[in-house]
């Protein structure tokens, strides 16, 4: 699969590309490997995907709310992070968790019908019965 977001959209997600630096260069050059950046990006991308489809659609890369866009960049950053073990907090937790488990938590309410998108259909409250409608 190919990644849902670009490198500029995880950068601008997360607070710019100088964290994705830090995540991502292995080759300590001073900028993030492509190759690392591309294959996080589409571990995360994937990873959304699966809710997608749980969710009964599929997501377009260029097609993301913004909402979408955000959980995916923390789900890459995450991921990221994860080979870092320096980047560890005092319980081994890596950077990002807990973005990463929000964003979870919201595509399981999302792919469990619980909440809704953006892009959803606008749903109508239930109209009130009138004594006319009831036939009284």
């Amino acid at each position: 699969m190919s990644a849902l977001i670009t490198q500029g959209q995880w950068a601008a997600s997360i607070g710019g590309a100088q964290k994705i630096v830090d995540m991502c260069d292995d080759d300590l050059d001073g900028t993030a490997d492509p190759a690392v950046v591309s294959a996080v990006l589409e571990e995360a991308s994937d990873f959304v995907q699966e809710y997608a489809v749980a969710a009964g659609g599929a997501l377009i890369a260029g097609g993301l709310t913004a909402s979408m866009r955000r959980r995916v960049a923390f789900v890459a950053a995450y991921y990221a992070a994860s080979r870092r073990p320096e980047y560890r907090d005092a319980n081994g937790n890596p950077a990002y968790k807990v973005e990463y488990d929000t964003a979870v938590a919201e595509l399981k309410a999302w792919s469990s019908r619980v909440r809704s998108v953006s892009t959803d259909p606008v749903s109508t409250a239930p109209e009130i019965l009138s004594d006319e409608s009831r036939g009284w």
